[in-house]
């Protein structure tokens, strides 16, 4: 947590507020959930929302699950970093 607290403090890291996408994330979670069998977190479904916005400009995605952004990451060039 402290490496990952030091990342997150830099000047050229930007947090983004998630609250614009959050009820479109909890309608495809269901979606996803229920009707494709595919589990994803409601964390997981807005970050892939945001991430899939063309409007911000994303270089880089911290994160301890690469798996569950890989698609997405690869589609818009964005680099996963996960240590």
């Amino acid at each position: 947590m402290e490496k990952f607290k030091k990342i997150i403090e830099r000047k050229n890291v930007t947090l983004l507020d998630d609250v614009i996408y959050k009820e479109t994330a909890l309608k495809l979670t269901f979606e996803t959930t229920l009707l494709q069998d595919r589990p994803l977190s409601l964390v997981d479904t807005t970050i892939r929302i945001m991430l899939d916005d063309r409007n911000l400009k994303i270089d880089y995605l911290l994160s301890f699950n690469r798996a569950d952004f890989f698609d997405i990451c690869q589609k818009r060039n964005i680099q996963i970093i996960s240590e």
